[in-house]
């Protein structure tokens, strides 16, 4: 059996804590006598590479291991087998390799401590990568006749553990040091190999070394060995400041060899993730391999590096410097001015001020600026020293806010010219802002209180400016700006109080011409402002609106939509060649067209943040199916002809009876396909995934579920389609104007829809248009967009008013109830008068469950999300606006 375990005494030391240190120590350091040289008690020592350079004038690791092993066995033969406890000494020199600064391996009775010598005497590094000392969990793996033994772990004072093993001959003990690597599972007396991966150096550089005992293992007694490093110390430069930095093509993962006593390369190769000095000195541990012209990855930007041939122990400093022009401003310590070529990424982490130099052109790629409202950090969120252009990287969202509160987001100085642009696709997003908190009089871009600013040039990208108090979204404060341009894009400007969306704010000086010729404009004044011109009191020069825009939407809040604010004045308004300034609050232009068979109201389904808003027209009435002859069995759809109702209130309905559902009679021929009038015509459908039937012939038993669903659109000509469940719920709970805000009636209210009853006998839910302008003269509706109203009768409208309200772009669906089918295969109509059913074009979930979702409503819910599918619902189509 066992006896105790053996140990050795050490003389006393200093504390550990002076050893950790994670400073760079070079040949000035001044320790001032405070460190003992180094001294210690063993019976052996174990020493470590150099990491390629000389001793006292490069990288050195000095190492010291002594390894004392103490066994009890009975007086029988040693072969028997011995378990031993095993605790090794690791004492290293300061190094700034990745190379960790040593502490004892011991055995865990004895409690050991290091104390490194100050002088110049080689013990201590004379370069400066980074240092790095032992760290809690840190391992070294023991080996001994082809077999993992045991490991040896650092606990945050010293290494200890137990290995287990029995004589095997003459062999040495193998030591495998992998800092605190993940090796996997490891079996005592089992595993022969392992791996560990070195991918991720971002925390910390992951220096592998080996070594072997210079004599057998035969029991208790002395054993000596020397470190010798598998892997290569290389540093990398960068030209601009970046956080985060991957090297491709390399060698990744190291298999620790017990069988065949090793540390090499596997054939996996990838990314490693640099270890960081500094904002553009980085540092890896790479393992040997050929001469590679490796992928380099600093943001989002992709570039090359030549990395000589890897080899065991290289200390590599000469690597040419990595000329990336991507800037991570989160890694900025100080103001920073961009040069041309450069890209932007990353959320500014200080009070710095970013400008952008003379004549240059500088790309943001999901910038992030949120100025502090303090009168330490007067300057904008971007300053341009003079001209520059701003392009949006494809796909990327920048998020620009002034910093004290009288300057814009984006500033441009006065007599220059800024251009902002997408890139490509123009789908890069700009959102700039004054700083608002608590108060502001900065324009979103442009100037800011007794800022001047110059030109403005939008050409592309989706951007949205918001001014603040006294300032435009896009223009000046109160000190005047230059002209104002915009030719493509989608642009949102919104003023604040005293500001229009784009021109002036309260500005006696104003700003220049207004000139838009292209893209998707929506401009929205503040208080006593206009849309498109002045602000209150401001004043603006020429305003050009050309007939080559996709769409222009201002909105005033006084004087008017297109030209001067209250008390403000601007030059010659010309829209589409027409002279003249717009009062129409909102106006539009091109006025909208409805195509033929469409209501003349656009509709908002969807909006992916703002780079691709989808809006639709909806169709003059739902949708009907007319057989063509009376002896038809109605099983093809040639025997139908497809319109849409003509009125928005017409359905069909089912037999009157005072039980509120009948079964349907009469043209037995299409028995069982749907609501049927006198003449043949059906308006509720089933559940459409047949193209010959469209939902009209359909049964109790052969219902058609599954199969690839087949719009009702195709049944008319003029690319008519289906809601999608998403865009019904968009259409009712979200939708938003393109200025970001809920539809509203006459600027005042949210308006979404509202229940109502027409001509005192038709029941249904009004839907208001995105831009809508109550008609004068007609009750203003109440309940609007409450789910809990229960009373249809709340808004009543006669054909009058109806007509009116119509023209103006409402969108009227009968409650026309919905069919189903009982076991015999009778058609029955309910809830007419009393709840709608409409077609989305998206099953439940899987065709199996025999569900699909349609948009219901009754007095009590509003449900755009509802489900069945084996019974008749209304249709409705939409065209998708161009």
């Amino acid at each position: 059996m066992l006896s105790m375990v053996m140990g050795f005494a050490l003389l006393p030391m200093t504390s550990f804590a002076q050893q950790t240190s994670d400073d760079f120590f070079r040949v000035d350091d001044a320790f001032n006598g405070n460190r003992d040289v180094l001294t210690y008690s063993l019976t052996g020592s174990l020493a470590n590479d150099d990491f390629g350079t000389p001793l006292g004038s490069g990288l050195l690791v000095l190492t010291a291991v002594g390894a004392g092993y103490a066994i009890a066995r009975r007086k029988r033969s040693f072969r028997k087998g011995t378990t031993l406890m095993l605790a090794a000494l690791l004492l290293l020199g300061m190094t700034d390799c990745k190379k960790k600064a040593a502490d004892p391996i011991v055995p865990a009775i004895v409690k050991i401590t290091l104390n490194v010598s100050g002088d110049n005497d080689g013990s201590k590094v004379v370069v400066n990568p980074p240092h790095v000392t032992f760290e809690n969990g840190d391992k070294v793996l023991v080996g001994y006749n082809s077999k993992y033994v045991g490991t040896l772990t650092h606990n945050g004072t010293n290494f200890s553990g137990s290995i287990s093993a029995e004589i095997a001959g003459s062999q040495p003990l193998y030591f495998y040091f992998v800092g605190n690597k993940d090796t996997g599972t490891l079996t005592e007396g089992t595993t022969t190999s392992c791996t560990v991966n070195i991918s991720d150096q971002s925390t910390e550089l992951p220096v592998l070394s080996y070594s072997q005992s210079t004599k057998n293992f035969t029991g208790a007694g002395t054993y000596y060995a020397s470190l010798h490093n598998q892997c290569g110390l290389v540093k990398f430069t960068l030209a601009k400041a970046a956080g985060s930095v991957q090297v491709g093509g390399m060698h990744t993962e190291a298999t620790i060899n017990f069988e065949t006593p090793a540390i090499t390369p596997t054939a996996t190769t990838g990314s490693v993730s640099l270890n960081s000095k500094s904002k553009t000195e980085k540092w890896a541990i790479l393992l040997p391999q050929d001469a590679v012209d490796a992928a380099v990855t600093v943001g989002s930007e992709n570039l090359t590096v030549n990395v000589p041939a890897i080899t065991r122990n290289a200390y590599i400093i000469d690597i040419p410097t990595i000329a990336n022009t991507q800037i991570d401003i989160s890694q900025l310590t100080d103001n920073y001015e961009a040069q041309n070529g450069e890209i932007l990424y990353g959320t500014l982490g200080g009070n710095y001020k970013i400008t952008i130099a003379a004549d240059a052109t500088v790309t943001l790629n999901g910038v992030t600026i949120n100025g502090t409202n303090n009168s330490s950090y007067a300057w904008a969120g971007i300053t341009c020293v003079g001209n520059a252009t701003i392009i949006l990287k494809d796909g990327s969202t920048n998020n620009v806010k002034g910093f004290y509160e009288d300057y814009p987001g984006i500033h441009v100085p006065s007599g220059s010219t800024l251009i902002i642009k997408g890139e490509t696709s123009g789908t890069g997003i700009l959102n700039a802002s004054s700083n608002t908190d608590p108060s502001g009089s900065g324009a979103g871009i442009g100037g800011g209180w007794n800022l001047a600013c110059g030109n403005i040039v939008i050409q592309s990208g989706s951007i949205t400016a918001t001014g603040s108090t006294g300032a435009a979204g896009i223009g000046s404060s109160n000190y005047g700006c230059g002209n104002i341009t915009i030719s493509g894009g989608s642009v949102t400007a919104t003023g604040g109080a005293s500001g229009a969306g784009i021109g002036s704010g309260s500005d006696a000086v104003g700003c220049g011409n207004i000139t838009i010729s292209g893209g998707t404009v929506t401009a929205t004044g503040g208080f006593n402002s206009a849309g498109i011109g002045s602000g209150y009191t401001g004043r603006c020069g020429n305003i050009t609106i050309a007939s080559t825009v996709t769409r222009v939407t201002a909105t005033k809040d006084a004087g008017y939509s297109i030209g001067a604010g209250y008390n403000g004045y601007c030059g010659t308004v010309t829209i589409g060649g027409v002279e003249g300034a717009i009062t129409e609050s909102p106006y539009t232009y091109p006025a909208p067209v409805a195509p033929s068979g469409a209501i003349n109201g656009l509709f908002t389904v969807s909006d992916d943040g703002g780079i691709t808003t989808k809006q639709v027209y909806f169709s003059q009435g739902n949708l009907q199916a007319t057989c063509a002859s009376a002896d038809a069995d109605g099983s093809t759809q040639e025997t139908w002809t497809w319109q849409f109702a003509e009125h928005q209130w017409d359905y069909i309905g089912g037999l009157s009876s005072s039980s509120g559902s009948e079964a349907q009679t009469g043209n037995n021929y299409i028995s069982g396909n749907g609501t049927v009038s006198s003449n043949g015509t059906v308006d509720l459908f089933c559940w459409s995934t047949n193209a010959t039937y469209y939902g009209i012939h359909n049964s109790y038993d052969n219902n058609d579920y599954s199969g690839d669903f087949h719009d009702w659109g195709n049944t008319m000509s003029g690319d008519w389609r289906t809601l999608t469940y998403a865009e019904w719920g968009y259409l009712f709970n979200t939708r938003t104007t393109a200025a970001g805000t809920a539809p509203t009636i006459n600027g005042t209210a949210d308006a979404r829809y509202a229940k109502a009853k027409l001509f005192g006998t038709t029941r249904g839910l009004i839907i208001f248009p995105d831009t809508y302008v109550h008609p004068d003269g007609v009750a203003y509706p109440t309940g609007i967009n409450a789910a809990g109203n229960t009373s249809w009768d709340g808004n009543q409208y006669s054909a009058a008013d109806w007509a009116k309200m119509e023209e103006a772009g409402c969108v009227f669906l009968p409650a026309a109830g919905n069919r189903y089918i009982d076991g015999k295969n009778n058609n029955y109509v309910s809830a007419t008068e009393l709840a709608g059913f409409y077609w989305s074009s998206v099953p439940y979930a899987d065709e199996w469950n025999d569900k699909a979702y349609n948009f219901f409503f009754n007095p009590d819910v509003v449900d755009p999300s509802y489900s069945t599918k084996n019974g008749g619902c209304s249709v409705r189509l939409v065209k998708d606006a161009n």
